[in-house]
């Protein structure tokens, strides 16, 4: 069984470690912060509205900043889909992914189907 060579100092060997895991540490932090600003959290778990509702989010956002338009708060978002039951969601975003597959605007798709028909 092969054994491992250690440096003959022993407090070169304890400091190579203890740089290893500052290593490690700073990477798992660098990592946290990046998935903070991205919005997401492994251990939070959403439920099903809330994750429709992040996607309708993360999708109108990415569209009003290509046209720098004011952001629009997750709250007002919430506020103009709550009449709206779960299973409408999933209509909803079904149609506008096929609109913006077809090459059409998401934005314009989602907006244009929450506002309500005139007779």
């Amino acid at each position: 069984m092969p054994t491992l060579s250690l440096p003959s100092d022993k407090s070169l060997y304890h400091l190579t470690i203890m740089d290893t895991v500052k290593e490690y540490i700073a990477q798992l932090q660098q990592n946290l912060l990046s998935e903070e600003k991205s919005g997401y959290c492994p251990n939070k778990k959403l439920g099903e509205r809330q994750e429709l509702l992040e996607f309708f989010h993360q999708k109108v956002s990415k569209e009003y900043e290509a046209f720098k338009k004011k952001k629009l708060s997750k709250s007002s978002l919430a506020f103009f889909l709550s009449h709206l039951k779960r299973r409408d969601l999933y209509y909803l975003k079904s149609i506008c992914l096929d609109s913006e597959h077809r090459g059409g605007s998401f934005t314009k798709t989602f907006w244009g189907s929450l506002k309500p028909k005139k007779p």
